[in-house]
């Protein structure tokens, strides 16, 4: 299901075929924004990413038996960092 908001795209949400979420997204002004999640068929938990202004923020990702497997946190040795507070300023 997509959702928009004066013809932009707002979220996606898709479901799996036994009726569980399988994953919802945000955008803002066309890019990703803000808590995106995806799911195991099971209801599991897959992944977790914080954007902002389309630039990945954070990430946690889970095994399906809930066992975390990756972690990301953006620092400010990261070149997206200084891009990122670049977007910000600007909005």
């Amino acid at each position: 299901m997509r959702i928009y908001s004066r013809n932009n795209l707002k979220s996606v949400r898709e479901w799996y075929t036994n009726g569980q979420l399988h994953y919802e997204y945000y955008y803002e002004s066309g890019a990703l924004d803000g808590l995106c999640k995806e799911w195991y068929e099971s209801g599991q938990l897959k992944i977790e990413c914080l954007y902002k202004h389309g630039i990945i923020v954070s990430k946690k990702e889970w095994a399906e038996d809930g066992k975390l497997i990756e972690e990301y946190q953006l620092n400010e040795g990261d070149k997206n960092f200084q891009l990122l507070n670049k977007l910000s300023k600007l909005k």
